[in-house]
């Protein structure tokens, strides 16, 4: 019996030494109450929990949303913060002052509606130029625990770019390839990261059966699902958070939806060499 209990502790202290990579879904903006219902109910049958990121605002204006979070809350999920307005104006045109404002008052709607640990904060668009960018980090960093952004694929902690306040995610859209999907799922299993994948449960290029394919591919490669709220108390909390941040240009941008479809985009590329060869042929005989 000491031997067994020997052993066990050997493995647990072993699991602490060498960490796993692990998973995060983050779904955002909770506009529709069916979406997120749908999205939730995968996670019941895949047994794990999720993060929502709803807009403050919608709450208030939908109680059916509100109350659905609520319930969600209550079994385990975990609410965080996407702005209170989620304005174009505020968010994209850049209005600093305004930033501010949303970020106190957002806390203060979610707190006001029964809202717990919802100190994490999804930037909306999740993109920003470089002359704002630190801006708006420094006055996320004084309110929240972590925040998001929109772009990337995972997240390392062995080099000095992670950023605790600009923290990547991997938007997770229908059409993208599913061999590049689980090449980076490979990757962040490789380099015992967190890769944490953005949801738009309400888009046109959500798929539930897509997303459900992820989930058993991160569970087959031994990933472990947290919410942000799981992840930062048991992992994020003890790492490095350094000042580093950047967004991707238009150049990346255009190499990662290359990227995400390289595989449909080679058998396009191939039917259409063959299409053509075999007209020349045609031609070629008449």
């Amino acid at each position: 019996m000491k031997k067994v209990l020997l052993f066990c502790y050997f493995i647990v202290f072993c699991l602490e030494i060498f960490p796993q990579a692990f998973y995060t879904i983050i779904d955002d903006d909770a506009v529709s109450n069916k979406a997120i219902e749908n999205i939730k109910k995968l996670a019941d049958r895949k047994n794990i929990k999720i993060t929502f990121a709803p807009v403050a605002l919608n709450l208030i204006r939908n109680q059916d949303i509100c109350d659905s979070l609520l319930s969600y809350q209550k079994q385990g999920f975990h609410i965080c913060n996407h702005s209170y307005s989620h304005s174009f104006k505020v968010w994209k045109e850049i209005d600093l002052f305004n930033i501010q404002h949303e970020l106190k008052q957002s806390s203060e709607a979610l707190d006001s509606l029964g809202f717990k640990n919802h100190n994490y904060f999804v930037y909306p668009f999740g993109k920003f130029r470089d002359n704002v960018r630190d801006s708006i980090i420094y006055w996320t960093s004084k309110q929240f625990k972590l925040a998001f952004n929109s772009r990337g694929r995972y997240n390392t902690f062995a080099t000095k770019d992670f950023n605790k306040y600009y923290i990547q995610r991997f938007p997770f859209r229908s059409h993208n390839d599913w061999m590049a999907v689980k090449k980076i799922i490979d990757q962040a299993t490789e380099k015992k990261a967190w890769i944490v994948f953005l949801t738009h449960s309400n888009s046109s290029d959500f798929s539930i059966k897509g997303l459900e394919q992820v989930i058993d591919y991160c569970h087959q490669k031994g990933l472990k699902s947290y919410t942000v709220h799981e992840a930062y108390q048991q992992i994020i909390c003890h790492e490095q958070s350094y000042n580093s941040s950047s967004d991707f240009s238009l150049y990346d941008e255009i190499i990662d939806v290359l990227y995400m479809h390289r595989f449909s985009g080679i058998f396009i590329i191939a039917f259409l060499f063959v299409t053509i060869y075999i007209g020349i042929i045609i031609v070629r005989k008449f």
